[in-house]
């Protein structure tokens, strides 16, 4: 009897120490493949594409989202005005370049921030290259569009956020900007671009 016990307090431990462990293990896998895929753990940003090389920390984020797969790619930060300090850039074009099937949708998304009161975005043709170039980071081929090609502005979806991507393929220079309010009075504005070559 006194074996019998013994037995079953043994077979007992060993089930809850392998209970123990799959729990332990599937806790791992979840925050080393699920969590940083949607958010990174620092204060709940989501986790863009590429990382940006002008990135002020007073100016807020805006990310275009591709709707058809989820990813997010945060925008390089142009001329801005933001706690009484102004910078005054030219037109940028980012590095990265974003691949988009002609038709998508986008929307854009600040993080960390209200929306503004007032947005815009243009679309502009990148200039003609010499054929096509590789980018050495991404692989993405990018083609320049041919200058007697009309380029049509972005469609305006269901809100002043969300666009379709409704223009010849090629490659592009998408510009958005904002202007935010706050007690009646202009409380900052900033430019963002991103790259994109429509397919």
């Amino acid at each position: 009897m006194l074996v019998h016990s013994k037995r079953v307090l043994d077979n007992g431990f060993v089930v809850a120490v392998i209970a123990g462990l799959s729990v332990g293990v599937a806790l791992i896998v979840l925050f080393a493949f699920g969590f940083p895929q949607s958010m990174s753990p620092e204060n709940n940003v989501p986790r863009v594409e590429d990382k940006t090389t002008n990135n002020r920390e007073q100016v807020p984020d805006l990310h275009l989202v591709v709707k058809k797969d989820g990813k997010r790619y945060a925008g390089e930060e142009g001329s801005n005005c933001w706690s009484g300090v102004c910078e005054d850039y030219g037109t940028i074009i980012p590095r990265y370049t974003i691949a988009i099937d002609r038709g998508s949708e986008i929307k854009f998304e600040f993080v960390n921030f209200r929306m503004p009161d007032t947005f815009g975005v243009t679309i502009e043709t990148v200039p003609p290259l010499a054929g096509c170039s590789t980018d050495n980071v991404t692989g993405q081929t990018s083609c320049g569009v041919p200058e007697d090609v009309f380029v049509p502005e972005l469609t305006r979806l269901s809100n002043d956020f969300e666009y379709k991507v409704d223009v010849p393929d090629g490659l592009y220079t998408i510009a958005a900007g904002g202007n935010w309010q706050k007690d009646g009075q202009l409380e900052g504005d900033a430019s963002y671009y991103y790259r994109v070559q429509v397919r």
